[in-house]
């Protein structure tokens, strides 16, 4: 029998066609054993080699070598055996052939000498045939007709060739159309009399009524319809709200109006005062939609004299302009600290405060290139952010009208976002920046700078290295000699020396440990040979290596 498991995939990383030895579980699955195959149990498999290749078969799993066999049903291979890349995924499946109806008729044939085309009658596409009790690939013989069956081999004389040909089904239906008629209502038309009785009802079509829909149990409470496009709702006895033809609704009036002409379509009328008049369950905080006191107001609330909004499916207060004339947003306090605790916005005196950890403002300039936000001062511009194509610039204004433009690069621009070429200065000679740190190269008019620039003037006396001469190059002139001290550089820092003598020099090493490169010996000293060149790259402020014309 072939077992079927759950959630089965592992990975393999057999080559060619023999026996698959298989790997780990894919993520998100288990393996074979796992899942619940025990050794010797025959699995239908299915093999997926790369985006195309693929193979589907039935398979002897082996636990202890964590084996499993192939005999191949179909494949991208001309149902023949795929060769395996080394990376391929085996799940366990469910073939077509073994969900396939269980009724069928078995036609035994004994064959003559070399006999290849057997007469049966089948289905096509559902038929197995078996050489000797072995069942044959879809390879090993043809059934497309329907009336015959021809192997690809003849058989042999006294061999047995059994035809399976599986029968298809089909579902009938459950009711007959009489049977289907005596369970359900049909309303075709005509006159529908008595009630109509139901905990539920649903209307694919329009349901019409003459005048209006009453409440079973209060039969001065309804829904109306008075005249050609107008509902209305009624309590009591009394109408209570008006939906005009126009599209006008009335609360507390039957003859709702635009009557400033400002496109009105709620029309709410009240003797009292507020037209809308809102309080909690418990009547402590009230407000009032409308007019009161012949002023007019859009939502108050009483008991603090603030304008709140709220929203949400749970309604918190998101917006309030408070007795002072503040509008604040997504807040209720006027002091916006810098802490991830306090979040919203606030307009105050003419100026705008924020205070989130998302953006808090967002300005959208629509199709065309240009200024998003203009800088003022006294009224006149004096620089803007904006958009140039699908990149930032910040300009400055005036005569110059320079900028810089931000790409997947800092880039020169005008105060249009346009590139501007060898016109805008990094820093000046009164304005210096001080340190720049670049992971990449640096380039001017002539190239990448590769410079290494001379440290003063050739010593020609005693000299120790200082930290200012980190980068550059001492040269040693006649009567010169160089000393490195301890404890004064920093990892990474490098110094070069260039002797300008015809004579050895002498480069004494006071830090802790110095080593020449290529040897693991501490040196005191070191010779520098005639016009010889050498580089100190220190590898602590104590440890240093030296390489170059020296000994």
């Amino acid at each position: 029998m072939v077992k079927l498991v759950n959630r089965a995939k592992m990975t393999t990383a057999t080559t060619g066609t023999g026996t698959i030895t298989l790997g780990s579980a894919v993520d998100g699955f288990q393996t074979f054993t796992a899942a619940g195959v025990a050794d010797g149990d025959t699995v239908r498999y299915c093999i997926e080699d790369g985006t195309s290749s693929f193979e589907l078969g039935s398979g002897v799993f082996t636990a202890s070598g964590t084996t499993l066999t192939r005999v191949v049903s179909e494949s991208s291979n001309s149902d023949n055996a795929i060769s395996l890349s080394g990376d391929a995924i085996v799940f366990i499946t469910a073939i077509a052939a073994d969900i396939q109806p269980t009724t069928f008729t078995t036609t035994v044939f004994t064959a003559t000498a070399n006999q290849t085309t057997f007469s049966v009658s089948y289905t096509v596409g559902f038929a197995e045939v078996f050489l000797n009790g072995s069942k044959l690939s879809a390879a090993d013989f043809t059934a497309t007709n329907g009336t015959s069956i021809v192997l690809a081999s003849g058989a042999a004389v006294g061999d047995t060739v059994d035809v399976v040909a599986y029968a298809t089904q089909t579902i009938a239906n459950v009711y007959t159309q009489t049977q289907s008629d005596a369970r359900y209502l049909q309303l075709t038309g005509g006159t529908l009399t008595g009630d109509l009785t139901g905990t539920t009802s649903t209307f694919s079509g329009d349901v019409t009524i003459a005048d209006k829909i009453v409440h079973s149990g209060d039969t001065n409470t309804a829904i109306r319809f008075p005249a050609v496009d107008t509902v209305t709702v009624e309590t009591d006895g009394s109408e209570r709200l008006r939906v005009t033809s126009t599209g006008l609704v009335g609360i507390g009036t039957n003859s709702p109006t635009d009557t400033a002409g400002f496109g009105v379509a709620l029309d709410v009328s009240s003797s009292s005062g507020a037209a809308v008049y809102v309080r909690d369950s418990g009547g402590s905080k009230t407000g009032y939609f409308g007019q009161f006191n012949e002023q007019t107001s859009i939502v108050s609330r009483q008991d603090d004299g603030n304008i709140a909004f709220y929203t949400g499916a749970s309604p918190s207060e998101h917006m309030r302009i408070d007795s002072s004339g503040n509008v604040l947003v997504g807040t209720t306090s006027t002091s916006l600290a810098t802490t991830s605790s306090e979040t919203g916005s606030m307009i105050t005196d003419g100026s705008f405060q924020a205070a989130a950890n998302n953006p808090v403002a967002q300005f959208n300039r629509i199709t065309t290139d240009g200024a998003i936000v203009n800088l003022r001062k006294d009224g006149s511009t004096v620089g803007s952010i904006g958009a140039n194509g699908s990149y930032v610039y910040v300009g400055s204004h005036g005569g110059s009208g320079k900028g810089i433009k931000i790409t997947d690069a800092l880039l020169p621009a005008d105060n249009t976002g346009a590139f501007n070429d060898n016109d805008v200065n990094f820093g000046a000679s009164n304005v210096r920046w001080k340190d720049a740190y670049f992971s990449g190269g640096i380039t001017d008019g002539d190239g990448k700078i590769r410079a290494i620039p001379q440290s003063g003037s050739d010593k020609t006396s005693s000299y120790s290295l200082t930290t200012s001469d980190v980068g550059n190059f001492i040269g040693i002139g006649s009567g010169g000699s160089i000393t490195v001290p301890n404890s004064t550089f920093s990892a990474g820092d490098a110094i070069s020396i260039f002797n300008n003598t015809s004579g050895d020099r002498t480069i004494t090493l006071s830090i802790t440990t110095a080593y020449l490169a290529g040897e693991d010996a501490d040196k005191g000293s070191l010779t520098l040979a005639t016009r010889g060149v050498c580089t100190i790259l220190f590898i602590s402020g104590t440890v240093c290596v030296v390489s170059g014309n020296v000994s």
